[in-house]
């Protein structure tokens, strides 16, 4: 409960029942937040109207919490013996709309960063300003845009359509350069240099194409069934698809001949990624288990395994982890070397359909079914701030180029993708920096066994007027 001080008269609501016990708590400096230890998470609250703004979890308790001077940051310190500094993200950043007449379910950054491309079921792909939003040109489709790829040099952008045709576009001028392309239901990729492209169709066979002008580029490649999902290894060496039955295949792009045997799952695999060194493949399947293969031979070397499907999937920059999304409601990161999971869990309230790694490696965005994104601290494993609401399903997500800036599109009633700026970077703090701002705040200290004890009133006053 807030009470004013001049008054004694209880202003605004409760922030949390308590029957038993005192907690810690503290004012930002401007004192528009507060904050709350409890035992199990710190809350933070608008001290105005009462409501909770983040939780900022923890195993054993809190024992204290304070604001860092400028209120951009908080300490929390726990029964257990663990510090942890975390950003202050108490509000929703401003988004900047792109709307469409429909869904919006593919959101792309151009390479460089200045463009944004957007897919609608609308039958519209737009090509906007990334810094501003505003339309540079849009393109009309005979019947939903189903998936958009930007080439990697950026002069060019790829869409797939409902009628089951790819097309390439000039992205300075907005004109058509090739297409429609038959047979591209499922996917379009471009090859590392951009020169050629390639297209996934129901009729399970990937197909080549000159990005100059539409002309097919060599020999197909078959499988069984329709496909999911295809992609060109970083060196350009390699082709990976998955099928609905459930097979993935691996190509050697050059000879059109196959790596090693199928790479089965008993599900269909919905995913398909190389790492950036091209040694390795990360399969993503409905049986709830994603799977890294050895690009050399097709060998299945480690499973890392959900209780629902995996949606999507992502390599973190440094190429020794990767990150998992799952329709159980989290996400997970696996160490690739020895196969297990790399800190807890990033839990959601529902179904998860994307995952992220900024370009860093610091920063984790997630989409879910229930219509957020949400951005992580991959250090702390806790929300940077709320989730960020788009109105539907949460499809695809993005990071810009430089980091800057978090993309998201969805199904259902999210008609606009919305952009929002990242927050500034938590400053790292030595662990003396850490003690300092400690024993300011709190007037605690970790002693010689990591156990919270009390400063005397002289030290606690000689630490602030420090």
């Amino acid at each position: 409960m807030l009470w004013n001080r001049l008054t004694t008269v209880p202003e605004g609501a409760t922030l949390l029942q308590r029957t038993h016990g005192a907690h810690p708590i503290a004012f930002s400096p401007d004192g528009e937040m507060i904050l709350t230890g409890h035992d199990n998470a710190a809350l933070l609250w608008n001290a105005r109207s009462g409501q909770k703004l983040a939780t900022y979890p923890s195993r054993q308790g809190i024992a204290t919490v304070a604001f860092s001077p400028s209120g951009d940051r908080i300490l929390t310190a726990g029964a257990e013996g663990v510090v942890r500094i975390v950003r202050t993200v108490a509000a929703e950043p401003p988004a900047i709309m792109i709307a469409h007449g429909a869904a919006v379910p593919f959101v792309a950054f151009s390479p460089d960063g200045a463009m944004i491309a957007t897919g609608s079921n609308d039958s519209m792909a737009r090509v906007s300003d990334a810094r501003t939003g505003l339309r540079l040109f849009e393109i009309q489709h005979p019947a939903a845009v189903t998936h958009i790829r930007f080439s990697p040099t950026g002069a060019r952008l790829a869409t797939l359509c409902a009628d089951g045709a790819a097309r390439i576009w000039d992205t300075t001028k907005g004109t058509l350069v090739a297409g429609p392309l038959p047979d591209a239901a499922g996917f379009v990729v471009f090859n590392p240099d951009g020169k050629i492209f390639a297209t996934g169709g129901s009729d399970g066979t990937v197909r080549f194409w000159s990005a100059a002008d539409g002309k097919p580029a060599g020999s197909v490649l078959t499988h069984s069934t329709g496909l999911l999902a295809v992609e060109f290894s970083p060196d350009g060496a390699r082709v990976a698809a998955t099928s609905e039955d459930g097979s993935a295949r691996l190509w050697d792009f050059h000879r059109r001949e196959p790596i090693g045997p199928v790479l089965a799952h008993p599900r269909p695999a919905r995913f398909v990624g190389f790492s950036r060194d091209s040694r390795w493949l990360l399969t993503g399947s409905d049986d709830g288990v994603a799977r890294l293969w050895s690009t050399t031979d097709g060998r299945l070397t480690a499973s890392f395994r959900h209780r629902e499907s995996v949606g999507g999937a992502a390599w973190h920059p440094d190429g020794k982890s990767v990150i998992t999304a799952s329709w159980d409601g989290t996400a997970r990161e696996w160490n690739l070397a020895s196969g297990q999971p790399v800190g807890l869990p990033l839990q959601h309230a529902a179904e998860v359909q994307d995952v992220i790694f900024s370009p860093d490696g610091d920063l984790i965005l997630t989409g879910c079914h229930d219509g957020t994104a949400q951005l992580w601290d991959r250090a702390t494993r806790q929300p940077l701030g709320p989730a960020l609401a788009i109105g539907g399903v949460v499809w695809s997500v993005a990071f810009s180029p430089d980091g800057n800036r978090i993309l998201a599109g969805g199904l259902n009633r999210a008609t606009s993708a919305r952009m929002w700026p990242v927050p500034a970077p938590l400053d790292r703090r030595s662990k003396a920096e850490v003690d300092d701002w400690m024993r300011f705040a709190t007037g605690m200290r970790l002693d010689a066994g990591e156990a919270f004890e009390f400063l005397d009133a002289g030290e606690w006053k000689s630490s602030r007027r420090d």
